[in-house]
């Protein structure tokens, strides 16, 4: 088994069949699917049960809830050469799989491979991605890396650690985001090499369609995580200067054009990068 797909999912029920569906048609078979089921209820059961099938999977339930919680068990369970952490929302183009592989083999001096986010609604880049093939480093390490993208050798996983339980999605603390930031900073830390391929990618909903108070609420959120590990990370303020200056942009950008939603929302943004940068979990 060379890969290793870690699933955390709750309240998912047809984007995993639609990630299962893309990993069906997958050019490449040798992986297993790690399924951590934080419902409390069957909702999935039978989803598991058809697609096993056409697929390894094995089906961990877990009563604790949150992302890091979720992908920490599957790390604990799963047993592939490489470990990657697609989102119960996200869906992997046929090839994806196929093209890490031999990634890997042309780049055998990295422990890892980040690939870009494309949004599945319309096939565009999303988020602030570079366009220049690179190895990742703490300066770019915002442009190159996001967790649905990332796909790392076993052995430089368990030598970085977990990823911090109190930082993502479902997290008991403030700080909603920013697992896999913390988690990429550690593992360059540690000496691993993780190398950046734009020309790949994984689809993923978009996280910003109308600036919604929804959307608003989780900008703020969002931005608490980012500031705080960049923080824990002992960024200055002069190394983070784009995290801060790209909402302010937005706030101008939503004025100019009296589009309030879009103000308010990097405004939450803005504060929540600003609050997490100053603050410290307790």
């Amino acid at each position: 088994m060379y890969f290793s797909l870690i699933i955390s999912t709750i309240d998912r029920t047809k984007e995993l069949q639609l990630l299962f569906d893309s990993l069906i048609i997958s050019e490449f078979t040798g992986f297993e699917i790690i399924v951590v089921d934080q419902n409390g209820t069957p909702i999935i059961d039978q989803i598991i049960t058809d697609y096993s099938n056409q697929l390894n999977i094995k089906h961990i339930k877990s009563t604790d809830t949150g992302l890091s919680k979720g992908r920490n068990l599957g790390i604990l369970n799963a047993s592939g050469e490489v470990f990657c952490f697609p989102d119960d929302d996200s869906v992997y183009p046929p090839s994806l799989l196929r093209e890490v592989f031999n990634c890997f083999g042309k780049k055998n001096i990295y422990q890892g491979v980040s690939v870009k986010c494309r949004a599945i609604e319309d096939n565009s880049d999303f988020g602030r991605w570079s366009n220049s093939p690179t190895e990742v480093n703490r300066k770019n390490c915002l442009t190159t890396t996001m967790s649905t993208g990332l796909f790392l050798k076993k052995t430089a996983v368990l030598d970085t650690g977990f990823f911090d339980e109190n930082l993502g999605a479902g997290a008991q603390s403030p700080y909603l985001s920013g697992e896999e930031t913390d988690f990429v900073l550690r593992f360059l830390q540690k000496g691993h090499r993780l190398f950046y391929n734009p020309e790949l990618f994984v689809f993923h909903p978009k996280k910003v369609i109308n600036y919604s108070s929804i959307e608003q609420k989780r900008a703020f959120e969002y931005g608490l995580g980012l500031g705080f590990v960049l923080n824990r990370h002992n960024f200055t303020i002069f190394e983070t200067a784009n995290i801060f200056y790209r909402p302010l942009i937005g706030i101008l950008y939503g004025f100019i054009f009296l589009n309030f939603k879009k103000t308010k929302f990097y405004f939450f943004s803005l504060k929540g990068r600003l609050r997490g940068f100053y603050s410290k979990l307790n």
